[in-house]
C-alpha cells in the first residue's frame, strides 16, 4: 500500500468555466485517484453545474498547491498539483461526467479496484473541469495514493 494525500487548495471562486483542479504524476512515481469532491459557500443560488474528469496530457498555467502526507512523517508527493487555471490543461480522455447543484457539492468516491490510475510519466495527469461557471467560491479536493 502506498502512501495517501490530500490535494486541498485554498477556496476560489472561478468567475467561469474552467479547469479547477489538475494533478499530474512524478516521473518515477504514479498515483490513484480515490475520491474527488466540490463544495460551495454559496446559499442564495440553486446553480446546476456539470463536472468532467479527464486524462491530460500537458500541464496548463495554474495556482500551485501542495498535497498534504495524511500520515505524519511520509515523504512529499513526487508530483504536482494546481486549481483555478488561467490556462487549460492539454486534455485527452473524459473518464466522468456528471451534473450536481452548486448548493448540495459533488462528491466521487472511488471503491479500491476502481481508481482512476495515472502512471508514471511526464505530464501524465488527471483533471477536474467545471463546463458551467459555479457563480460562487469553490474548494474543490482529491484524495490521492501514490504507488
Amino acid at each position: 500500500m502506498g502512501r495517501t494525500y490530500d490535494v486541498v487548495p485554498v477556496a476560489f471562486a472561478p468567475g467561469a468555466a474552467k479547469t479547477v483542479l489538475e494533478i499530474i504524476a512524478g516521473s518515477l512515481r504514479g498515483f490513484r485517484v480515490k475520491r474527488f469532491w466540490i463544495t460551495s459557500n454559496d446559499v442564495a443560488g440553486a446553480t446546476v453545474c456539470r463536472v468532467q474528469v479527464k486524462r491530460l496530457t500537458a500541464a496548463g498555467t495554474s495556482t500551485v498547491t501542495t498535497p498534504a502526507p495524511k500520515k505524519l512523517g511520509d515523504l512529499a508527493f513526487t508530483g504536482t498539483a494546481g486549481y483555478n487555471h488561467t490556462v487549460e490543461p492539454t486534455e485527452g480522455a473524459v473518464l466522468w461526467n456528471e451534473q450536481f447543484n452548486i448548493l448540495s457539492g459533488w462528491i466521487l468516491p472511488l471503491p479500491p479496484g476502481e481508481e482512476f490510475e495515472v502512471l508514471a510519466t511526464s505530464a501524465n495527469g488527471i483533471s477536474v473541469e467545471l463546463l458551467d461557471a459555479p457563480g460562487a467560491t469553490i474548494t474543490v479536493g482529491a484524495t490521492i495514493e501514490e504507488d
